[in-house]
Formats: C-alpha cells, structure tokens, sequence
C-alpha cells in the first residue's frame, strides 16, 4: 500500500472511531471542561484529581450535556471562588462535585 493511500485509510478509520462526535465541539468542551476543572481546583484544594474531573466532564457527549459545560464555563468565568460556588452550583452540577 503506498504511504498516501495508508495516511488517508488512516485519517478515516480515526473520523470513524471519534463517531458522531464534531472535531471542533470535542475540542471546545475538552478546552471547557480544562478550565472548569482547574478553576474548581484552584478554588477548592491543590489536591483536587483535576484529570478524574476533567475525565467525567468530557465523558459527557450530548447536546445537553455540551450546553451544561458552556454554561458553566460562562458561569465561573467572571466570578470569584466564593461567588463562583454559591452562584454557579445549578450549571455546574455533575461536572464538578
């Protein structure tokens, strides 16, 4: 098999196994869910599992689920640790604990 022929057989079996999922909203939630993620830790405790955080958050897949991470990620954005956690609790919910 020549090497173009195997790169591209390559490049559509990884579109097949990513699904249905767009490349560019799996980026912008694995971005969002980053940040949540390490917000949290930055507001909580040094020792939170930022990777097992981040691992629930990208796990969560359906249109609903990547409007609930928008959501948060908007939510926390501007805010404070102290009114991030008392304003942000209902987008937030299932991400973080």
């Amino acid at each position: 098999m020549k090497p173009v022929a195997f790169t591209w057989l390559f490049a559509a079996l990884t579109v097949a196994a990513c699904g249905s999922d767009d490349p560019i909203t799996a980026l912008d939630r694995n971005s969002d869910c980053a940040h949540i993620c390490e917000k949290f830790r930055d507001c909580t405790s040094s020792n939170y599992d930022v990777d097992k955080c981040e691992d629930r958050c990208e796990d969560m897949v359906s249109s609903k689920d990547t409007a609930q991470i928008d959501d948060c990620r908007d939510c926390i954005g501007g805010e404070s640790c102290v009114d991030s956690a008392f304003q942000c609790t209902s987008e937030c919910v299932g991400i973080v604990p």
